[in-house]
């Protein structure tokens, strides 16, 4: 067995100068593609998916759960908007979904995908598979986004660490239908205050200043010993 203190661990990070709230980037954004206020004039509720349009991504629960959240939830259908970015089939299936409540954007660069985080609301990661620190949960997190994602291990035990941070759903279309309609519920202000603790967290742990740093501290330890004492990160 490999002892504790030879043990280094270095989490993702994104970058934080990138990926960062910006209003002007969530006005502009939301204006580009044709965000358009809810009922009365309410400024919408905006969703967030962004990622490979896969079935193991979790695209044919996310479009069934927001097929009954659209059909059962008059306020979702009034005000929500749900942007999706990204490649793959399921992209067509979700404008099946209708225009007033889906707006599919296709892949977008580096720069574009910040003005997306800006834009929304709530990130929402459906996937069915367990993965490492995925980085589209890490990005929204920096950009001060509360995120939705499913209940795995590897999500919980890192990243979404509480009630806190957003909201969890086990992988099938009940609880996930539930877990929108509960985004809807608290509404906006909820979702910044949620989101503020996101970023926080995402601050203290998952930039790429913190990854560069960790591989450098990394690389020093092999050559120098009083380098590989390293402070345990509060995960």
């Amino acid at each position: 067995m490999i002892p504790e203190e030879r043990v280094h661990i270095i989490l993702n990070g994104v970058d934080e100068n990138v990926f960062k709230p910006d209003v002007s980037k969530r006005e502009s954004f939301r204006e580009k593609f044709g965000v358009r206020s809810g009922k009365n004039k309410k400024p919408p509720l905006v969703l967030g998916i962004a990622g490979r349009l896969v079935r193991d991504k979790g695209h044919p629960l996310m479009f069934a759960a927001l097929k009954r959240v659209f059909e059962e939830n008059k306020e979702a259908r009034e005000n929500v908007v749900v942007l999706v970015a990204g490649d793959g089939p399921w992209g067509n299936r979700y404008r099946d979904l209708g225009s007033n409540n889906v707006i599919v954007l296709g892949p977008l660069d580096q720069e574009k995908l910040a003005g997306f985080y800006n834009a929304i609301d709530v990130f929402v990661n459906p996937t069915l598979r367990a993965q490492g620190l995925d980085h589209t949960l890490l990005e929204a997190m920096v950009s001060s986004k509360p995120v939705l994602a499913t209940r795995l291990a590897s999500i919980t035990g890192s990243v979404l660490v509480g009630p806190h941070l957003g909201y969890t759903f086990s992988p099938n279309v009940e609880s996930l239908t539930k877990a929108i309609s509960r985004v809807v519920s608290d509404g906006t202000e909820e979702l910044q205050r949620k989101g503020k603790e996101a970023r926080e967290r995402s601050l203290r742990l998952f930039t790429a200043t913190k990854m560069a740093d960790s591989y450098e501290r990394f690389f020093l330890c092999i050559s120098d010993q009083s380098f590989c004492t390293i402070q345990a990160s509060n995960i």
